[in-house]
């Protein structure tokens, strides 16, 4: 999975860290959230790569 949740003990958020670019991608108030964001960020990211891998003249309108 390419993106984590972590909890933030100083501001007491569920943050979701992006592993690829090392950087913080988004912000929740529970861990469930955080997760249920993370899987979204994880299906757009291999729908785009799937739309990417494809040809343009083969791909259908």
């Amino acid at each position: 999975m390419r993106y984590s949740v972590q909890y933030q003990e100083t501001t007491g958020e569920w943050v979701i860290f992006d592993s690829q670019i090392f950087t913080m991608v988004g912000r929740c108030r529970t861990e469930e959230e955080g997760m249920l964001e993370a899987l979204c960020l994880d299906e757009r990211d291999r729908v785009n790569s799937i739309d990417n891998s494809y040809p343009k003249h083969r791909q259908m309108a």
